[in-house]
């Protein structure tokens, strides 16, 4: 399926999904370096996090985003921000396609990292048939060509975009504040990262493969999960590392031009010994790895 996911300002651009957010790398100063207070809460892109790179957290970002029906799902504020969670790592982000900016409120246990895609974009070759809408009909685009298109919308997804992550009143550094479409360098980021090749389960309905068309509904015609294979994906994600106990703002998107600020605002509490949260997809990732 096709997805962009674009998450700047206020979220995800899908198409798949994945807010979404192209390539990056120029001369944007690294997040990484733990010396800056402006970067002490985020993992270095370059280095791991409980065993696994930004590429393959990125893939379980979007798997974790497929996984769940657009009617209990936290990316369509229809759940709780815990839904689908494990316990390590949790994903967010921001609005389907990022069509408006969102304000949610979301509270995690102590020792919980934090995965957010400010935009992204997927593909696959997921497709309806173009005569017969209700009959499914699979592209046969090549790795290098989805690869292509998946940069191409994250590309149209964050340009002229001026994108800022502020955590408790500090600014990350290494976003692309000035993506121009004059200059596509200005839209490089040293968190702009690729996926490896990767598969994903969606629900039998209400699944965000029915921005594909109506063949997704219920597309195995027995109620059960639907598996996609041979997904890639590119965007521009952070890992948060755990937060202390307490209450903590985590801004992001695309900023106001009045107040200069992201319009996209996640108030986050941590609390001591955590809480019950939903487990409605029992979702493995971090130690056990990609498969």
């Amino acid at each position: 399926m096709k997805t962009k996911t674009k998450h700047p300002v206020t979220g995800f651009t899908l198409q798949i999904l994945a807010a979404s957010l192209v390539l990056l790398i120029n001369a944007m100063p690294a997040i990484a370096d733990q010396d800056h207070a402006e970067n002490r809460y985020i993992v270095s892109p370059d280095d791991n996090y409980r065993g696994l790179s930004y590429n393959v957290w990125m893939a379980e970002w979007f798997r974790w985003v497929y996984s769940l029906p657009t009617v209990h799902h936290p990316l369509f504020d229809t759940a709780d921000c815990s839904t689908g969670q494990a316990d390590d790592v949790w994903f967010i982000g921001g609005s389907f396609e990022g069509k408006r900016a969102v304000i949610r409120d979301c509270t995690v246990p102590h020792g919980t990292a934090l995965f957010l895609s400010l935009a992204n974009a997927s593909w696959d070759n997921e497709a309806c048939d173009e005569v017969n809408k209700n009959v499914i009909k699979k592209t046969n685009f090549t790795e290098t060509e989805l690869r292509a298109r998946a940069q191409k919308d994250f590309i149209r997804g964050i340009l002229d975009k001026k994108s800022r992550i502020i955590i408790d009143g500090q600014e990350v550094e290494g976003m692309p504040t000035n993506c121009n479409s004059t200059n596509p360098a200005s839209c490089e980021s040293p968190f702009r990262v690729k996926t490896p090749v990767f598969d994903y389960t969606s629900p039998a309905l209400d699944s965000l493969l029915l921005g594909n068309g109506d063949c997704y509904i219920d597309p195995n015609h027995n109620g059960q999960p639907y598996t996609v294979t041979g997904a890639v994906g590119e965007g521009v994600h952070i890992m948060i590392k755990p937060l202390p106990i307490g209450k903590h703002t985590i801004q992001f998107g695309a900023f106001d031009s009045v107040t200069g600020l992201p319009r996209s605002r996640y108030n986050i509490t941590v609390t001591e010994h955590g809480h019950e949260h939903e487990r409605d997809h029992e979702h493995e990732h971090g130690k056990k790895g990609f498969d």
